[in-house]
């Protein structure tokens, strides 16, 4: 099993045809902007898209898991069930949505798909970087307004 896609982002949506949006896609660095003084937690909206193939010697997983780990600690899980009918795709993707996460403060993200075979472990993925969460204060005056 090879990772092939793990796009973090604002918000995924589903389009006519059985095609996906991605919004706000975010690379290496979550940068959120806030007054200056605003309480904390601050709360963000976090999706994942996730794309895997499936190379011929793969066992077709039956489950699967997602852990997202802020500063080493497990912050937020998302699991499910794998349900294939008819014939195996090459390529198995995921919509995961977290909806709003809190952080408090600057922290590093990574991530782990695991896919599970029988209740079993066989394949944990995960993209070749952490990702940097930021909080920026700025002038009240600076904030992007909403609306």
């Amino acid at each position: 099993m090879k990772l092939l896609d793990f796009i973090v982002c604002d918000d995924i949506r589903h389009e006519l045809g059985g095609k996906l949006s991605l919004m706000g896609i975010f690379g290496d660095t979550i940068r959120l902007q806030v007054p200056r003084g605003s309480p904390r937690p601050i709360a963000f909206p976090m999706a994942v898209y996730l794309r895997v193939l499936l190379e011929e010697q793969d066992s077709v997983p039956d489950a699967f898991r997602v852990v997202v780990n802020l500063d080493g600690k497990e912050f937020a899980k998302i699991e499910g069930h794998i349900g294939i009918t008819g014939d195996t795709p090459k390529i198995l993707g995921f919509v995961l949505p977290l909806k709003m996460l809190q952080v408090s403060g600057n922290a590093m993200m990574s991530l782990v798909a695991t896919f599970l075979v029988g209740g079993r472990s066989r394949a944990d993925l995960s993209p070749p970087y952490d990702i940097s969460i930021q909080i920026v204060e700025v002038e009240a005056k600076d904030h992007p307004k909403k609306g």
